[in-house]
């Protein structure tokens, strides 16, 4: 027992109750905010084990009605005793009328329940619960709903006045239990399964992933809206709506479908209708085919009809009808009349004709063909391919032109079939072969003859389709739209079923193949097949990255254009794209030259590691005198991966890639990178680091390049340990790199270049270990030593005396280490390590 989410008294040692209380904390306790004084709630766990919570307010002891402490009395054990049938039982019993818990503090501990004695209670009580059930009111929107989507938790909106009473007095208890005897059967073992909550707050205030698979709201929250963390897909019905069975709802196709079983079920009650759904599925296990199978057979024990009259005489015919039974004063309308008044409520009180009277042209079913099929016999081929065609549109899941490919003759539809081909209806002939059985779809493939040639392949597709369904049916959920053709952006031609999580492509040359999840979601917010990654060329594999142990999972696609042999050949399939999945990182998409690289990257166990973001596009970059590039970045794990048609691609790795996107990445000066990052040599001053070239906003001179036997490029990246990443870049660059880069005496760079102010525009400063190249439009980029700065440090030049350098150092005549350096007012003279200078007054 719970008082105010807290153990107060349990029938288990204190150990296993703490291990409980951890487990089923959230789903006890009335939920606040709301106005039901008295819920249940259902779970079964991963473990084998399940809970059943009955929530209430109890009024104070001492009357203070203002006061109502939040209790619950909890059941747990096997899901094998505590099933669905004795969790309901149990939640509609009698309130205890025992003390609040706190007033018992000697209390002993609750007693252990025996599950058979509280399984035997079941069956005494079926007959009551189906009779009270069969005719609730809002049954049949509540199953179509859950027929609709059977793998999408349901949320079920009943009004205040219900959400206030107690269980036994409620609509709650008789909704599930209906949907239960009803919808059950047909599921079988595939859906959402049958945990539930007799009353929840609105989403948001919950954790979504601990809800129930069917939950009860007031009405107006069902439907409210809820940020992105607590959100959840769900159907949502509110079955005691005066429209809750009109047109334009989610669950709309199935409407009928639900009408049929709850009548069977008033007439038959549960335990024979159950029986009659099993019979029907036969080893069906997915939810569409069994829904298919058990609708196939609800209208095969339908009366026969009498001889099939025109469309014409719809409505004229029953108008005479009623006329002659007035006229020879039965005062009964006729079986037509009756039809027509019935709504969508589905069957006529008192009998087995089943009214169908939304559809097309007003016409009513009147015994074992739908009045689609009955219009469609009596028109020709143009016509009925013209309705086949209304009725497909007007039901995106095809399930009205099925029933007429159902119940009319092979050879009538296939004319019809015939001439939608004529008319280039490929695409809906391939959706509406898809939606039958396939018996039924190869019998029409064979009746259409030559004229079929084009979908004769859909056999071998159906059936590797269908495999391929059966592996992963439940990452997939229910699906969602036609079967239909697809083509890649590399005009691959193939064929595509969508799912409510993710898709089946198959191709000529890799079959079926699904995507699921994140990955399906990626894939389809690039385009799905027609888009840029293509169709997948691999079924999505899990694993680790082997340099960085990165859990993920990765699904190979056709991509734009295929990676080179090296990369395909270690991938052991043609493909250009890859999609890569991680928890930690997300979900994204690489292909062409970076989606190559990073894959060699895997295979060479490289610190990139798994995608980080998108791959987008970027460009151009700044060039004097010529069009900037353009091209592609990603981010991963360790770093970027830049890519350009001029220079290929190319990580920048993590240790700069911040700078290198500070400066404006591949937008500034540096532009894009146009070789790999690479030791650099060490400097006099004993630094080790790394360099990467840059295209820079010009190329240097050819006598600076050539040596490097690499691309052109205008800039270069240097990194060390000690002083981070710098630019050296342009003139600069040029008369660095010349004076043999961080092995010359200037060592490593210690910053960027800087502008100075005084002297005049364009001028710059730009440190190293070893000195600076001081830049000025006259003079050109000029070295000098850390020497002469050091000693001009507190006086010349902070006084701005000597100006810049005009002319680079010139050695004397008395040795290496004796120089003279003329400045704009000044010269500076080193002779054995001693420094000396002259400034020019004049």
């Amino acid at each position: 027992m719970y008082f105010n989410r807290f153990p107060a008294l349990s029938s288990l040692p204190s150990v296993e109750a703490l291990a409980w209380d951890s487990r089923i904390l959230g789903r006890v306790g009335q939920p606040e905010g709301g106005k039901s004084n008295e819920s249940a709630c259902y779970q079964v766990y991963a473990s084998g084990q399940a809970a059943v919570a009955r929530r209430y307010r109890i009024d104070a002891a001492d009357g203070n009605r203002s006061r109502k402490p939040l209790t619950s009395h909890v059941l747990v054990g096997p899901a094998s005793v505590l099933t669905f049938e004795t969790a309901l039982v149990v939640s509609t019993g009698t309130r205890p009328s025992s003390p609040l818990p706190t007033e018992q503090p000697g209390a002993p501990r609750l007693p252990v329940i025996d599950g058979a004695g509280l399984a035997a209670l079941v069956p005494v009580l079926i007959p009551d619960l189906d009779r009270g059930s069969a005719v609730q009111d809002g049954l049949q929107a509540v199953v179509a709903a859950a027929l609709a989507k059977p793998y999408t938790p349901l949320t079920i909106g009943i009004p205040d006045s219900f959400i206030g009473k107690s269980l036994r007095d409620g609509v709650q208890a008789s909704l599930l239990w209906g949907l239960y005897r009803t919808a059950g059967p047909v599921l079988g073992q595939a859906g959402r399964g049958w945990s539930f909550s007799t009353y929840e707050p609105p989403l948001g205030k919950e954790d979504p992933s601990s809800l129930p698979a069917i939950v009860f709201r007031q009405a107006q929250e069902a439907s409210a809206a809820v940020s992105a963390s607590g959100w959840r897909r769900e159907i949502r019905v509110s079955p005691l709506d005066s429209d809750a069975l009109g047109g334009g709802t989610l669950y709309d196709s199935m409407i009928d479908f639900a009408g049929r079983l709850v009548a069977e079920y008033q007439q038959r009650g549960g335990d024979e209708l159950r029986q009659f759904i099993l019979a029907s599925c036969g080893g069906e296990r997915l939810a569409p085919g069994r829904i298919s199978k058990v609708e196939r057979a609800l209208l095969a024990k339908a009366p026969k009809r009498a001889a099939a009259r025109p469309p014409s005489q719809d409505l004229q015919g029953s108008a005479s009808a009623d006329a002659q039974a007035a006229s020879s004063g039965s005062g009964a309308p006729s079986v037509t009349h009756q039809l027509a008044t019935a709504g969508r409520d589905g069957y006529v009180a008192g009998g087995n004709q089943y009214n169908d009277s939304h559809i097309t042209n007003n016409t009513y079913q009147n015994g074992e063909q739908s009045s689609d099929a009955v219009a469609f016999e009596v028109r020709n081929a143009s016509e009925g391919a013209t309705l086949l065609a209304e009725l497909a549109r007007a039901d995106k899941t095809l399930d009205r032109a099925r029933r007429v490919f159902r119940d009319v003759a092979t050879d009538v539809v296939a004319s019809a079939l015939r001439v939608l081909l004529g008319r280039d209806e490929h695409d809906l002939v391939i959706a509406l072969l898809a939606a039958v059985h396939e018996t039924k779809a190869k019998a029409l493939v064979d009746a259409l003859g030559p004229d079929g040639a084009e979908v004769g392949q859909l056999l071998v597709v159906f059936e590797a389709v269908t495999q391929c369904e059966n592996k992963v049916h439940k990452a997939l959920g229910e699906r969602d739209g036609w079967f239909q053709r697809a083509t890649s952006g590399r005009g691959t031609p193939g064929f595509l079923r969508r799912y409510a999580n993710g898709a089946i492509y198959w191709t000529p040359e890799h079959g079926a193949l699904a995507t699921t999840g994140e990955i399906a979601q990626c894939h389809g917010e690039q385009g799905g097949s027609a888009g840029r990654l293509g169709f997948p060329v691999a079924p999505a594999v899990s694993g680790k990255h082997p340099r960085t142990e990165t859990e993920c999972t990765w699904q190979l696609f056709e991509g734009p254009d295929d990676y080179g042999p090296e990369a395909c050949g270690y991938l052991e399939v043609q493909c250009g794209a890859t999609v890569v999945s991680s928890q930690k990182y997300g979900t994204y998409a690489m292909w062409g030259a970076v989606g190559e690289l990073a894959e060699l990257g895997w295979r060479d166990r490289d610190w990139m590691g798994v995608p980080a973001g998108k791959m987008t596009g970027v460009g151009p970059s700044s060039r004097v005198n010529e069009a900037g590039t353009s091209g592609w970045r990603q981010r991963f794990q360790a770093g970027l991966i830049y890519s350009s048609a001029k220079a290929g691609a190319f990580r920048v790795p993590r240790r700069w890639a911040e700078y290198f996107e500070g400066r404006g990445g591949v937008l500034g000066s540096t532009g894009f990178p146009v070789g790999p990052a690479l030791d650099a040599a060490k400097s006099p001053q004993g630094t080790a680091g790394w360099y990467q070239r840059f295209e820079g906003a010009w190329d240097y001179p050819d006598d600076v390049i050539n040596p490097w036997a690499e691309e052109s490029c205008g800039a270069t990246i240097y990194h060390s340990n000690q002083h981070g990443p710098h630019t050296v870049e342009r003139g600069n660059g040029a008369l660095y790199e010349r004076l043999k880069g961080t092995a010359s005496w200037l060592g490593f760079p210690i910053s960027d270049e800087v502008e100075v102010l005084e002297g005049g525009t364009g001028r710059t400063v730009q440190h190293f270990e070893g000195g600076a190249i001081f830049y000025a439009p006259e003079y050109d980029s000029l070295p000098v030593r850390r020497e002469v700065l050091d000693y001009l440090a507190e006086g010349p030049y902070r006084d701005d005396l000597l100006g810049f350098p005009v002319r680079a150092a010139e050695q004397l005549a008395s040795g290496e280490t004796s120089y003279v350096q003329v400045f704009e007012r000044g010269i500076v003279l080193v002779r054995d390590g001693l420094v000396l200078a002259w400034d020019d007054p004049a």
